[in-house]
């Protein structure tokens, strides 16, 4: 008896441990996004990691501008690193849910009506870049002028 108490002592910390540590490594980031101070909503917001080999995260902005990230699942957050974020506008939620529609004639069209600058749109270009070390909020703010 006392040798099963003994197990179950040392098992259940070890389960409750296992449990405990299925989120990836991510951890919750949020924040609005604006454009020149007003919020930018239907847009598709990417963070990509810098070195390219990380896990990427997406979110798509509300009506308020506000977005969450999710790597694995919904809302799930983002593992910590540093990242170059590409922002694409026309697309919104419609185009996370069509693969990003990266390439093809939709794709093309939401380039050339977005209002946004286009090095938003180009990860070789993006000026905006964040580095992920907790959980919290990530404001972005976008120029007219692209900067």
């Amino acid at each position: 008896m006392f040798r099963k108490v003994s197990l179950a002592c040392v098992t259940l910390p070890l389960l409750i441990v296992a449990v405990g540590c299925g989120s990836n490594g991510t951890v919750k980031v949020e924040g609005i996004v604006t454009l020149d101070g007003k919020p930018l909503a239907d847009a598709t917001v990417t963070f990509h990691s810098a070195d390219g080999k990380g896990r990427t995260a997406i979110g798509t902005t509300d009506a308020q501008g506000n977005y969450s990230l999710q790597s694995y699942s919904a809302n799930d957050g983002i593992v910590p690193g540093d990242y170059k974020v590409v922002v694409f506008v026309g697309g919104g939620a419609a185009a996370a849910g069509n693969n990003f529609n990266m390439d093809g004639a939709k794709r093309l069209q939401d380039l050339k009506t977005a209002t946004i600058h286009a090095n938003y749109s180009n990860l070789a270009q993006t000026p905006l870049k964040k580095k992920i070390d907790g959980k919290g909020k990530v404001d972005l703010q976008l120029k007219a002028d692209g900067t």
